[in-house]
């Protein structure tokens, strides 16, 4: 009777939650700034892209002595290209989680949800072993497609919350600094270009070659900065848009699982008998 009334409390808690829509509304506040931030990362990238697009383009002279950076930047811009896409590639990963959010929280998933509940309250109450194990089967289906998606993406916004937050802020952060910084580089030379008097041709000609290796090492040492900033950014973005949602949908449904083929009717008439049930069903499914 003690464990019949407790799982009728449980089923009765996860109705409630069910219709006070708490997973879903903090989902789709997860799910909106995660879109944003990521929507922010990838105007940076291809920013960037743009800046070095142009400095690749443009030959530096400095008197005598010339360099083009095209061939030092090329590595940055092929990298930052394909950042773009994964950038992509999580916002359509955290669009389809927003999306699935949506339509798990549906008033039809809500009253199947309750329908279900009920068929296995009724069924508990009545003592009929085989309607029991079916109405929970019908039961953890129904919470599956109700909290999967919701749970995946709690989980996920608490690890990133605790381990890849900071690590993202500050590689976003690096990366419009470096961005501003070749743009402002690409714009500087230019304007001294255009405002370049006779005299400082004449000087530019006796430290052109010193020059020019300041101007190479520069834009070496922000390439390193941004290329650092990058791969930082891309296992965040790996993480959180297809790692971890991925791990977190397999263990739900692995709980899930166990819950399915667990032999409810014999633990509310026998518990201890209950807990030496063998579960050869999730062991054939993963062989």
């Amino acid at each position: 009777m003690k464990n019949k009334n407790s799982l009728i409390a449980i089923i009765v808690a996860i109705i409630l939650i069910s219709w006070a829509n708490l997973l879903d509304d903090y989902g789709d506040r997860y799910t909106t700034d995660a879109l944003k931030q990521a929507a922010v990362t990838y105007g940076v990238a291809r920013s960037l892209n743009a800046v070095v697009s142009v400095i690749q383009s443009t030959e530096f002279s400095v008197g005598v002595a010339s360099f083009s950076p095209g061939e030092a930047l090329d590595p940055l811009n092929d990298l930052v290209e394909r950042f773009s896409w994964i950038v992509m590639m999580a916002m359509a990963s955290i669009g389809l989680q927003k999306l699935l959010l949506i339509i798990a929280s549906s008033i039809i998933f809500k009253i199947l949800l309750t329908v279900t509940g009920a068929m296995l309250i009724y069924s508990l109450l009545k003592r009929d072993g085989n309607i029991q194990n079916v109405a929970m089967r019908l039961f953890v289906i129904t919470i599956f497609l109700r909290f999967a998606v919701g749970s995946v993406v709690f989980a996920n916004d608490m690890v990133e919350y605790f381990f890849l937050e900071e690590n993202r802020t500050q590689a976003t952060e690096q990366l419009d600094k470096t961005k501003d910084s070749l743009s402002d580089f690409s714009l500087a030379f230019q304007s001294n270009k255009d405002e370049e008097s006779m005299w400082d041709s004449v000087k530019n000609k006796l430290s052109g070659i010193v020059s020019n290796e300041e101007e190479e090492e520069e834009i070496k040492q922000k390439t390193e900065d941004a290329s650092t900033s990058i791969i930082d950014l891309i296992v965040v973005y790996i993480a959180q848009a297809i790692f971890f949602p991925v791990v977190f949908f397999w263990m739900f449904y692995k709980t899930i699982l166990r819950v399915w083929v667990f032999d409810w009717a014999r633990f509310i008439s026998n518990p201890n008998r209950a807990k030496n049930i063998e579960l050869p069903v999730v062991d054939n499914i993963n062989g």
